[in-house]
């Protein structure tokens, strides 16, 4: 019989690197909205994995994202 492995993981923190764009606040309840960013931006970066992981860690954390 094979042990149950216990996984505990941390919940994913955003990094930082979409900082870079502007953004704001539209209510403490109702998501951020990135005034100078398209999911074309995030799809053809070179980084676009890092930059598509934190665009859904802050969709995750704040609920709604308008772009």
């Amino acid at each position: 019989m094979v042990a149950a492995t216990k996984f505990v993981k941390e919940p994913l923190q955003p990094t930082g690197c979409l900082d870079g764009y502007d953004f704001f606040e539209v209510t403490p309840c109702i998501g951020r909205q990135y005034t100078d960013l398209s999911l074309r931006d995030l799809l053809n970066s070179p980084d676009s994995d890092e930059l598509l992981r934190e665009f859904a860690i802050i969709v995750s954390i704040r609920g709604v994202v308008f772009l």
